[in-house]
C-alpha cells in the first residue's frame, strides 16, 4: 500500500529559495533539474516511507534522506494515517535542523 504525501506550509518556500539560489549560481535549467530531483525523491516516499535516518534528537520521529547530490528532505511518517509529511527541504549544507525545530512543536 502507498502512503500519501503532505507538505508543511513552508516547504514551497524552501523549494523557491533553492531554485533561486541555484539559478543565480548556475542556470535556470540546472535549478529546474535539481527541483525535479527533489520532487522525485519525495515521491519515492509514497512507496518506501521508512527510508532514511531517524533523527529523534531534532524532533521525535523525524527522518532525513538525501535528494540528488546536495539536497536533504526532512519528513515524518504517520503509519496510522498512511501519510508522509515533508517538513522541510534544505540544500548545500544549510541548517535544516533549525527549520524543523521552528516548524514542529517540541512535543510532536
Amino acid at each position: 500500500m502507498t502512503y500519501r504525501l503532505r507538505y508543511h506550509p513552508a516547504v514551497p518556500g524552501d523549494l523557491a529559495r533553492i531554485e533561486g539560489w541555484v539559478s543565480k549560481r548556475s542556470s535556470a535549467e540546472t535549478a529546474a533539474r535539481i527541483i525535479a530531483e527533489i520532487e522525485d525523491a519525495a515521491a519515492e516516499l509514497t512507496t518506501f516511507p521508512h527510508r532514511g535516518s531517524v533523527r529523534n534528537h531534532v524532533r521525535n520521529g523525524i527522518r532525513a534522506i538525501p535528494a540528488g547530490r546536495r539536497a536533504v528532505i526532512v519528513f515524518r511518517v504517520n503509519d496510522v494515517d498512511r501519510t508522509v509529511l515533508i517538513v522541510g527541504v534544505s540544500y548545500a549544507g544549510s541548517d535544516w535542523t533549525r527549520a524543523v525545530r521552528s516548524r514542529l512543536p517540541p512535543t510532536s
